[in-house]
């Protein structure tokens, strides 16, 4: 869409419930089609979207068109750069490009987690007060948690668990003893 020029687009809507899980990791490219065909049978409205390329400039203060045009070109001959480095690494190891079959035909792994050093995001929000509010209320309520279980570990279960946590489970009282 970015190279052709085109910035928006209308696509059906697709309700969350009309999303079923896939019962087979493994997908033909029919099975895709089907799949796709299905759920798009299930949308009954469309949405409209808009790629905005040049937003991030916007807001860093650059609202020149000519220079939006030159870091534009700037980005995408890197990104050709990159694509031909890649390219000749992949020839000299006598690799070809992923395909789109083969990635179709990939297992799929849901229960993927990345080795992610980092810091990890609570909240993503452009309004900066209302994320600080956010976090700030977060951290209020695992604390709050954190003295209810400290109090269950004491004995004292009449307090209830934060509502919107997952509360941990309750200290088993007895254990049952077979009998020989």
């Amino acid at each position: 869409m970015f190279e052709k020029g085109i910035h928006q687009k209308i696509w059906a809507w697709i309700p969350r419930n009309a999303v079923r899980s896939v019962k087979n990791q493994y997908l033909t490219i029919k099975d895709c089609h089907a799949l796709v065909g299905e759920m798009l049978a299930k949308a009954h409205e469309q949405m409209s979207f808009k790629l905005e390329p040049n937003i991030w400039m916007d807001y860093m203060g650059i609202h020149s068109t000519t220079v939006q045009a030159e870091n534009n070109a700037k980005i995408v001959r890197c990104i050709k750069e990159r694509e031909n480095e890649y390219r000749k690494k992949r020839l000299a190891v006598h690799k070809g490009v992923v395909g789109k079959e083969r990635l179709l035909r990939e297992q799929l792994d849901p229960g993927h987690q990345p080795d992610r050093k980092g810091r990890r995001m609570w909240c993503i929000c452009c309004d900066k007060e209302l994320r600080r509010r956010f976090i700030s209320f977060i951290k209020e309520l695992v604390l709050r948690a954190r003295e209810v279980y400290k109090s269950w570990c004491m004995g004292n279960y009449n307090q209830p668990f934060p509502p919107g946590l997952y509360p941990p489970a309750m200290p088993k009282l007895v254990e049952p003893v077979m009998f020989w």
